[in-house]
């Protein structure tokens, strides 16, 4: 998800900034999930 970069990183929409905010929430809340579940 982070191959705008490449490009420059000039293309960045507000869209795409909350499309990835949200999946960088979502991975870090599974990432937290699956730590409770070990613990």
């Amino acid at each position: 998800m982070i191959e705008n970069t490449e490009l420059g990183g000039t293309s960045l929409t507000q869209d795409k900034i909350v499309d990835e905010t949200k999946i960088v929430r979502n991975g870090l809340r599974s990432l937290r999930d699956d730590h409770f579940n070990i613990v």
